[in-house]
């Protein structure tokens, strides 16, 4: 005897919203260019109508690149408000729309941004069987999948 399950409906966007923080880092970080003392993050949520919501985050190297990576951000969601979700024609979508200024830098950033929070790519390293953990704590570590499995 078989069942069939029904179809879940599809997720739709909903909204995409964010928040630029600043994160005092314990050890200053000195480069060619700056000191830095804290990290500048924009945190990312898009959450669909149906309640359920992504997150992702991006370093946004300066105070000022939160603000300019989330402008791009509220732009791209107002191309794809309403839309279901499906990252890879999200992402096909808004390169081609945002090709003649360049998918690169701040724009790269602010897809990328979305791009995890439709769960695309995982913002954070997967967790890793205990086999891979320790061999990353002696610094001997190999890339897993998303599942952690080598």
């Amino acid at each position: 005897m078989s069942t069939t399950l029904p179809k879940a409906p599809a997720l739709t966007l909903r909204s995409v919203r964010t928040i630029a923080v600043e994160v005092p880092l314990r050890y200053v970080l000195g480069t060619s260019a700056a000191t830095v003392r804290a990290a500048p993050l924009l945190l990312v949520d898009v959450e669909t109508g149906q309640g359920i919501t992504g997150r992702s985050y991006v370093f946004a190297y300066r105070r000022s690149g939160a603000h300019a990576i989330a402008a791009v951000l509220q732009e791209a969601a107002g191309l794809i408000d309403g839309a279901a979700v499906a990252p890879l024609a999200i992402a096909a979508l808004l390169e081609r729309r945002f090709a003649l200024i360049g998918v690169t830098g701040i724009v790269r950033m602010a897809l990328s941004a979305l791009d995890m929070a439709l769960g695309t790519r995982s913002p954070s390293p997967p967790a890793c069987p205990s086999r891979g953990c320790s061999a990353a704590r002696r610094g001997r570590s190999r890339p897993t999948t998303r599942a952690g499995s080598d």
